[in-house]
């Protein structure tokens, strides 16, 4: 948890002081728990991958959908594109032509928290 205090000069300005919680054994542990609960609770799959022509997001996810979607990334970060997850299984087929060779994220996304992230990569056509 980060906590911010505030140190004055002279001259009446401040700067903030950042206090970080340190990196401990026990919070390694939390996120890695917390990482496997997300992908048993969000069993995503894309396939095929590599893909050419297209590819397909399949999903089964075991929470309460709220604002659920995915969106697929570059490496930049820039979001190409984005759909709506409305129902907890389901399947979303992707023209990867669109998208050009190179390497994707696929986020999804409930509650306005990333819960599972997945690469995928796409070839150029043969």
């Amino acid at each position: 948890m980060n906590q911010s205090t505030y140190e004055f000069t002279e001259k009446s300005t401040y700067s903030p002081i950042v206090f970080e919680e340190p990196k401990t054994k026990s919070n390694m542990v939390l996120n890695s728990k917390s990482e496997e609960l997300n992908n048993i609770l969000y069993n995503v799959n894309i396939y095929p991958n590599p893909a050419a022509d297209y590819t397909s997001i399949q999903w089964e996810i075991f929470d309460e959908l709220r604002d659920a979607h995915y969106r697929v990334l570059d490496l930049n970060g820039r979001e190409l594109l984005t759909g709506a997850l409305t129902s907890n299984k389901g399947e979303e087929i992707i023209d990867t032509r669109k998208l050009g060779q190179g390497v994707y994220i696929i986020g999804i996304y409930n509650n306005q928290q990333l819960m599972v992230n997945k690469k995928l990569v796409v070839e150029g056509r043969k």
